[in-house]
């Protein structure tokens, strides 16, 4: 069927910008459609309003999605959402998983 872009379709180096070459290979070859539904139908559900501690994972290096962007996502979690900012680019949960596990569970500590 047909497809529906919010914006030009980046290229895998944009997104894995922050992996070697090969892995770039790799990891592009992965990478299949998103559901524009992804983006266009609105949250039922606000955890910060619930009690449920918030924070935003800024990709410093992230091509694909700016960040001013980013900022304006980070938003709308809410007044109090902690921030973290990575050196790395859009698909942080294969260039630095580590990072980004430690990123997750501190704020909840």
């Amino acid at each position: 069927g047909d497809r529906t872009y919010l914006h030009e379709e980046p290229t895998i180096d944009v997104l894995l910008n922050d992996l070697p070459e090969e892995e770039q290979r790799y990891w592009g070859r992965q990478v299949t459609h998103t559901s524009v539904g992804l983006f266009n139908t609105p949250s039922t559900y606000e955890p910060w309003s619930n009690g449920i501690p918030c924070s935003y994972i800024y990709c410093e290096r992230d091509n694909g999605m700016h960040m001013a962007r980013q900022k304006l996502m980070r938003d709308r979690l809410g007044p109090d959402a902690k921030e973290v900012y990575l050196d790395c680019g859009h698909y942080l949960y294969l260039s630095m998983p580590k990072e980004l596990l430690r990123a997750i569970e501190e704020p909840l500590a």
